[in-house]
């Protein structure tokens, strides 16, 4: 995504992300966590997405659905269960 304002560190910045499959619009605050150079060298403005709670609760609820699908019911859980461990 492509940012042309300008920001500061600690702003916040309300947006909506359309994923494709999810039939859906997720709502998020990005807080800017750097504006410039980060630590890494690379130019840009950096963001942490925080999840509004109908948009979090949705995702919970959609993202194991999707990767047993995908995995089957004996790698989907094992690897929905390193999801819990990043919470």
């Amino acid at each position: 995504m492509r940012i042309h304002e300008q920001y500061s560190e600690g702003d916040k910045v309300d947006f909506s992300i359309k994923v494709s499959g999810l039939n859906r619009e997720l709502k998020a605050t990005g807080d800017v966590v750097f504006n410039g150079k980060n630590s890494e060298g690379v130019v840009g403005t950096g963001l942490k997405f925080i999840f509004d709670k109908e948009t979090k609760d949705f995702l919970n609820k959609t993202i194991p659905l999707i990767i047993d699908d995908k995995y089957g019911a004996v790698w989907g859980p094992k690897i929905c269960s390193f999801m819990e461990e990043g919470k």
